[in-house]
């Protein structure tokens, strides 16, 4: 599985490259950059492991202070 998605997004990002260097002004590359869904499928999957993370952490941080307060 991990390998597929590791996959799948190389060859997305060959997808872009070739894209980019076909594209003729900085502005065309902008548009092809965030008209390809993939990228937003992207973004949000990296936020929403970014924001997975973080509830993750601030849990484990809330708890070991509850097992602070109790060794007091």
């Amino acid at each position: 599985m991990f390998e597929i998605t590791v996959a799948a997004i190389g060859d997305t990002i060959k997808k872009f490259e070739e894209q980019i260097e076909n594209a003729q002004t900085v502005w065309e590359k902008i548009q092809i950059f965030f008209s390809t869904y993939k990228v937003w499928i992207l973004v949000g999957l990296v936020v929403i492991v970014g924001i997975v993370f973080f509830v993750n952490l601030m849990e484990a941080k809330k708890r070991k202070d509850e097992r602070d307060d109790r060794k007091k």
